[in-house]
């Protein structure tokens, strides 16, 4: 227990500082940039992140379980193939898509087409080094990545402001970040990604089989994925790019104290019950005193945000924001419980990725994602305002939620 704790407490703090970074420059960046344009970013980050497990097809979860470093080495080789691969083909679709669906000229097609793939692509590789230096357990690196790429971010896109507020250079502050940030995990995955060059032909045929076994894993983060981008697309496509902003900037705020505790006792869950599997018959009782641990934490840090956020969370919003963001106010005090619970569900739910239950795990998110479209589809149906859209979309999912929280602690008492 100890072990987890210090290692979510390394993670934890490089987190907090590169959360800061990002919350003290958001006042500035909507003072620069209004909702239009933030909620072009927010759109391309949705977008992409829904399409980040099949850019990798997943490949990452197996990095850190992987004991044999030429079989990891052979893995992550072919993870960064096809991600290359993947944003090629992005690019292409999303090229011939704003070519058709907007009013842009050929080379504004182009732009737009090549800063989504780019945007993928850096959040993709992102995902990739993090997990080969998990895979080590190199959680100062990871804290130094992370702080350098929210720096890195904040800075360009508030230069970019001062030059031209418009959304394209929003979106290319963004990208700058998030590859400088991907540098400090450069050495390590140079290391591993030169182990795979030595692979044997049964290597390939190791990694082609277990390829094929993550098939449900990569379906259900795909979906996973979908429930975390899909309402700021539903209300942007429903009722404008800014309402795309609000929901966006919204979802960046209340999703900070999931990056900060939930983040990383998750990374380090999966880390550790990853090992005691490869040590330890007694799997299921290690998982369950993990959890017992680890929820009772969580649950308490979740009071307190959900109290905090509910009662305060629109006063500062509108203090931090200014006046052009007061239509957004109010959802984040609507959004406090279901964020909360997420906070405690996201970590818990990695036992389930470290036992490889992967057609578990997406029975739990078909479940969650029909959920949250039935409520926020019928409340579209009935034309209710976009808070209740986002509103009913999150608390569909929160119900799942709180039902896999009882489950998996009920099966960890058997």
């Amino acid at each position: 227990m100890k072990n987890i704790r210090n290692r979510a407490l390394k993670l934890g703090a490089g987190t907090v500082i590169a959360q800061l970074i990002s919350i003290l420059s958001v006042p500035v960046i909507t003072r620069m940039y209004g909702p239009q344009e933030y909620g072009h970013l927010t759109l391309f980050l949705s977008t992409a992140s829904i399409l980040i497990p099949l850019a990798t097809l997943r490949i990452e979860s197996r990095l850190v379980v992987t004991e044999n470093s030429e079989i990891a080495g052979t893995m992550l080789r072919e993870a960064i193939k096809i991600v290359f691969i993947f944003c090629v083909f992005v690019n292409t679709l999303t090229f011939i898509y704003f070519f058709i669906a907007s009013s842009s000229n050929l080379l504004e097609c182009l732009i737009l087409s090549i800063l989504f793939s780019l945007v993928l692509c850096a959040q993709t590789l992102g995902i990739l080094f993090v997990q080969v230096a998990l895979r080590v357990k190199l959680d100062k690196n990871i804290s130094q990545s992370g702080v350098i790429q929210n720096f890195s971010t904040a800075i360009t896109q508030i230069l970019f402001g001062f030059w031209n507020p418009m959304g394209n250079l929003l979106i290319c502050g963004y990208i700058g970040g998030r590859f400088l940030g991907n540098i400090s995990l450069l050495t390590e995955v140079k290391k591993l990604y030169l182990l795979g060059k030595t692979q044997k032909q049964n290597l390939v045929r190791l990694y082609q089989k277990q390829l094929r076994s993550n098939k449900s894993l990569i379906t259900a983060s795909f979906i996973d994925t979908s429930i975390v981008g899909l309402p700021t697309i539903l209300v942007g496509t429903k009722f404008g790019v800014e309402y795309a902003g609000y929901v966006g900037l919204s979802q960046t705020l209340l999703t900070v104290p999931i990056t900060l505790v939930a983040g990383a006792f998750g990374s380090v869950i999966i880390s550790e019950l990853a090992n005691r599997q490869t040590m330890s018959n007694s799997l299921v009782r290690d998982n369950h005193t993990i959890l017992t641990y680890v929820g009772k934490n969580l649950i308490a840090v979740a009071l307190i945000f959900a109290l905090i956020t509910g009662l305060v969370g629109p006063k500062i919003f509108l203090i931090a924001l200014g006046s052009s963001w007061e239509t957004a106010s109010t959802l984040m005090s609507v959004l406090a419980i279901p964020f909360a619970i997420s906070l405690v569900w996201q970590p818990l739910m990695n036992v389930y990725l470290a036992q490889q239950l992967y057609a578990k795990y997406l029975t739990i998110s078909i479940t969650r994602i029909a959920s949250a479209l039935t409520i926020s589809g019928l409340f579209m149906l009935f034309n209710f305002n976009w808070i209740a859209v986002v509103a009913g979309f999150f608390y569909g999912n929160m119900l799942i939620q709180i039902k896999t929280l009882f489950d998996l602690f009920h099966s960890g008492r058997k």
